[in-house]
């Protein structure tokens, strides 16, 4: 692997890696996140760039350089430092990502009020960037980091689709069939997951290859079970209608009374 400017990209560099760029350690409160550039083997065993995978490599750090001007400083969105050397430069959270935390061995499940708060966090992220026009989905555990004062922070808009600013995003559909519909769908996973503490990750590639209902887990007794299921059964809109309705009076009694008699503290 090598930088953008062509030398050499260590492993022992690398913090973090995905499909198309890795994240790498700048000073001790920055990362950068730098595109692939990859080699490949040719016919007489020499070494060449693999051109076409660095220009899709190259389009998604555009595009994700374009989302995280379009989020500067919207709520619930990893620190965005501009760009250094072709590479994106962010806020480094060494507390990790919300997948690292629920995976490890080491972490038992957090408190039940920690989980709740970090459900409304990753809620008011993904509002965020709906209410900048911006579809996700790529929504998904690994896509939140952990600040130091326990907050979730949306990172990662490599997928990202961006929609001119006076785009209606309910009726608005990307090139590949995402809506907002189908961000809301995958944010029921993180919520389900978080509600559970147990990875949930069901694939929803667009309304026209929405998963059977009877295929999606029980929310019965669980936190905000009726507020995932409305995700997953397209009842919310958008991530507004939810906040709206988590912010009525009438609907916390409601969800209060419902989680006692389903005996969740």
């Amino acid at each position: 692997m090598l930088w953008p400017d062509g030398s050499s990209l260590y492993p022992d560099e690398i913090i973090a890696g995905g499909h198309s760029s890795v994240l790498i350690l700048h000073s001790s409160d920055t990362v950068l996140k730098v595109p692939h550039k990859t080699l490949v083997k040719g016919r007489d065993g020499s070494w060449m760039p693999d051109t076409v995978q660095d220009e899709l490599n190259e389009a998604a750090y555009l595009n994700e350089f374009v989302a995280y001007i379009r989020l500067i400083g919207c709520r619930g969105i990893a620190e965005f430092r501009g760009s250094i050397a072709d590479s994106l430069a962010l806020k480094y959270y060494p507390a990790g990502s919300l997948e690292n935390r629920l995976v490890s061995s080491e972490c038992s499940m957090p408190p039940l009020g920690l989980r709740l708060r970090w459900m409304s966090d990753a809620v008011h992220s993904i509002n965020s960037c709906h209410e900048a026009r911006i579809l996700l989905y790529d929504i998904a555990l690994r896509n939140f980091v952990i600040t130091e004062d326990l907050t979730l922070l949306a990172i990662d808009f490599e997928q990202a689709s961006i929609f001119p600013e006076d785009t209606n995003l309910e009726t608005a559909e990307d090139h590949l069939g995402v809506t907002v519909r189908v961000d809301m769908f995958h944010l029921g996973c993180v919520l389900f997951s978080l509600a559970t503490w147990k990875k949930c990750h069901i694939e929803c590639r667009s309304e026209e290859h929405w998963p059977l209902l009877e295929s999606l887990p029980c929310v019965t007794g669980i936190p905000w079970g009726y507020l995932i299921w409305s995700c997953w059964v397209k009842r919310f809109r958008n991530c507004g209608e939810l906040l709206r309705y988590c912010s009525k009076p009438r609907a916390r009694r409601r969800r209060k009374m419902r989680e006692r008699k389903q005996g969740i503290e």
